[in-house]
């Protein structure tokens, strides 16, 4: 309904969606977010689409942006394993995504890039993700030997 004095505005299928403000129907949406699941690279999806690599990258990014913006963060019970992950630039297999893929063991994941590996680094992002009380599986790592006095209950694993 329009009431005097405002001004018309064109709505499609697409409006108010994460999908929005691209000239790109539905259909080339659904298929480039089908063919990231696949895992195929912007160029590759393309081609598939017979699409401007830039477009596509434009909407990987914004499909990537919105989607995870839109998800609530995970809060970790029961048993949960921690681990620090070192990612080298230009090592390949690096990638965080990769990482995600061969961690995941049926829950959720929570993977996130830090400056460092210190207490004071870590502490917020546990604290933030996994619940007080939870059992947590670490390595002997020394920056983990406070999570009993945190509030977890901790577990080690010798790798050695």
């Amino acid at each position: 309904m329009l009431r005097q004095g405002a001004t018309a505005a064109t709505f499609d299928d697409l409006t108010g969606t994460v999908l929005a403000g691209h000239h790109q129907p539905l259909q080339v949406w659904v298929l480039c977010l089908y063919f990231m699941g696949l895992n195929l690279s912007n160029r590759q999806i393309a081609q598939e689409l017979s699409l401007n690599s830039g477009d596509v990258q434009r909407m990987t990014e914004q499909l990537r942006a919105r989607i995870v913006a839109r998800q609530p963060e995970p809060r970790l019970v029961g048993e949960v394993e921690c681990d620090e992950v070192y990612v080298v630039a230009g090592h390949k297999g690096g990638h965080p995504d990769a990482v995600k893929k061969r961690a995941a063991r049926g829950g959720a994941v929570v993977v996130r890039m830090l400056g460092n590996v210190q207490q004071a680094t870590i502490r917020p992002l546990i604290e933030r993700f996994i619940a007080p009380g939870t059992r947590v599986h670490t390595d002997e790592y020394h920056i983990y030997h406070r999570l009993t006095e945190w509030g977890f209950d901790h577990h080690t694993v010798c790798h050695s």
